[in-house]
């Protein structure tokens, strides 16, 4: 009885006369006389909506993503955690109705989905992480227009999303689902009054094949998206165990790197420039390649983002830079025509700070002079920091190096960029001479930059080129050099050794 008549710490809310609603805190308890009758309740009431809130709130950040208020990681595992147990409910339902079914026949009961934003690095470095904070807000708000009544959205971190859809009818409705997903990213993103044009690559796994945990499956989503972005991006994927067994691969390239470049494993090829005026090589351009001794040749599109990703792309550039000079100077000393070596250079080479110092250097080192040597950059690094870039490539120019800039035409390509660089020299992008002159638009776009180089006192090379027609086409536009397969592979020291030989006679 007489817990009945204390209260202590009652909460509860209270409507007030303009209808608005606070909370209250209160604590009561009975007053008796001597012999034990109730004369009176007395206690306080104390408002404490302000506390209230702010509980609300800690709750909320804790569960919740501060920048697009999506549902984060934490609260994520949480609700798959328990739709997987719902799920495993449902498994043990459709077995015992047939007791020989197998799990790998069941339907799938859910899906996980894995998102991932295509060149949203690209954003951020050149427009500012305020642009790229802009951006991912647009997304989760588009993203969020996508979704279902039992579909749960979250944010995970940086550019990647996930999705759960519990309650999955069949595989070919996440697959729908998915393609709606792909579809609604075809529209621009306005930010910072610009449109954006931004895809996604998504991943899927689903309950029980591709996992029967929370952490199996999320893991296989995310393997199946980095599967989606080898497709050539703005893909979906759903996981298998073959894609499994190819990101395993990916995992011992990424750690053979360091080991590599210990046990001299890299090689430089080189692919030969030819000069169609005189028709003889002018210019060799040194390749990394990688003869792993368990997977034999490794694809550069493999290793040199593992090696950018991991913080050795320095060191394997040095090491690809001293090589080449090392060949170059030593053709010269076997009485070859002095040509010139191109090596390619990655963003994050130009971020060191003594970058000039350390190529002259090399240059010291294997008594090059810095003419016969060729940088190769691409126009994304450009635009990553235009002023620090420029100031670098005209303090190497000045040194007698000079620079052409890689695959042009698939990045900015702006003329306003270009008559600042200190270039002597673009080559266009093979994606414009592989349908070359066949395609009439590769074609316009092809001939109208070797007119805007020729305009701006540059020499035009075109990259890929590998049939006659091709060769003919870029002769008649007075294209200056090319690259390619009809005239050479990248090839080991030896044979390009023998291919210079071979114009001396």
């Amino acid at each position: 009885m007489e817990a009945q008549e204390d209260v202590k710490f009652f909460e509860s809310e209270v409507y007030r006369r303009d209808n608005s609603i606070i909370w209250t805190s209160e604590n009561v308890h009975a007053v008796r006389d001597k012999a034990g009758n109730i004369l009176y309740f007395e206690g306080t009431v104390e408002d404490i909506t302000a506390s209230k809130r702010a509980k609300a709130e800690i709750e909320h950040l804790a569960f919740h993503d501060s920048l697009t208020n999506l549902p984060n990681r934490v609260l994520f595992r949480d609700r798959l955690s328990t739709a997987l147990v719902k799920a495993h409910d449902q498994l043990q339902i459709d077995l015992n109705k047939n007791s020989l079914i197998e799990i790998k026949s069941t339907s799938p009961i859910l899906a996980v989905m894995f998102l991932d934003l295509d060149r949203f690095k690209l954003v951020n470095d050149t427009m500012g992480h305020a642009a790229g904070d802009r951006l991912l807000i647009e997304v989760a708000k588009r993203l969020t227009e996508c979704m279902f009544d039992s579909t749960f959205l979250a944010r995970m971190g940086g550019d990647e999303f996930m999705i759960l859809v519990p309650e999955l009818q069949s595989v070919e409705s996440i697959q729908q689902f998915a393609q709606m997903i792909l579809q609604s990213f075809e529209s621009p993103f306005f930010v910072e009054e610009m449109s954006l044009y931004i895809g996604t690559s998504i991943g899927i796994s689903l309950y029980p094949n591709d996992g029967q945990d929370e952490e199996t499956l999320m893991k296989n989503a995310d393997t199946a998206m980095f599967r989606a972005k080898e497709r050539g991006r703005n893909h979906y994927q759903l996981y298998n165990h073959a894609i499994g067994a190819k990101v395993k691969e990916y995992v011992a390239i990424e750690y053979g790197i360091r080991q590599a470049l210990e046990r001299s494993e890299f090689q430089v090829f080189y692919q030969p420039q030819i000069n169609l005026v005189t028709g003889e090589i002018d210019c060799m351009e040194a390749l990394a390649r990688w003869l792993h001794p368990e997977l034999g040749w490794v694809p550069p599109n493999q290793f040199i983002p593992a090696a950018e990703e991991h913080g050795l792309i320095v060191r394997l550039g040095e090491w690809v830079l001293r090589n080449a000079c090392k060949q170059n100077r030593a053709w010269q000393i076997q009485g070859l025509p002095p040509i010139r070596m191109a090596v390619n250079f990655s963003a994050k080479q130009f971020q060191v700070v003594d970058l000039c110092d350390r190529i002259m250097q090399i240059l010291v080192e294997t008594e090059l002079e810095a003419q016969y040597l060729e940088l190769e950059i691409t126009e994304s690094l450009v635009m990553q920091d235009q002023n620090t870039t420029i100031t670098m490539l005209k303090q190497l120019k000045s040194q007698g190096m000079s620079i052409s800039i890689d695959d042009f035409g698939t990045g900015y390509s702006s003329l306003s960029y270009l008559r600042l660089l200190p270039v002597s020299k673009v080559k266009i992008d093979a994606s414009f001479i592989r349908e070359t002159p066949q395609n009439q638009d590769d074609a316009a776009i092809t001939s109208a930059i070797i007119a805007m180089a020729h305009n701006l006192n540059l020499r035009a090379i075109a990259e890929g080129v590998e049939r006659k027609e091709q060769l003919e086409f870029l002769r008649s536009h007075d294209c200056d050099a090319v690259q390619g397969y009809l005239f050479s592979r990248p090839v080991p020291a030896h044979e390009a050794t023998l291919l210079l030989q071979a114009q001396l006679k």
